[in-house]
């Protein structure tokens, strides 16, 4: 089982999004996503919707961002938070 989920920051005009690509070549889960450019955005999985990490950290959108880690998963969710991009980020 693969789930998507968006969790924003900050409100916006275009609402961020992710949904699941098909599978790259070499079987690993592609998550796409888009929102409000300019900002920060931390992709963060999970197997059991209890414990989360950090898998991305993105600077662009529209991304695609394929997951290494989800071949050896039976269930895998994934959300999506960002923050404002400072000169920090580049």
């Amino acid at each position: 089982m693969l789930a998507a989920a968006f969790l924003a920051a900050t409100a916006s005009a275009q609402q961020p999004a992710l949904s699941l690509a098909p599978p790259a070549g070499n079987g690993w889960r592609q998550v796409r996503g888009w929102a409000v450019s300019n900002q920060v955005y931390t992709l963060t999985a999970s197997s059991n919707l209890l414990g989360w990490e950090p898998v991305a950290v993105l600077h662009h959108v529209p991304f695609i961002f394929a997951d290494p880690a989800s071949p050896h998963c039976n269930s895998r969710f994934y959300r999506l938070a960002m923050s404002p991009r400072t000169a920090m980020d580049d």
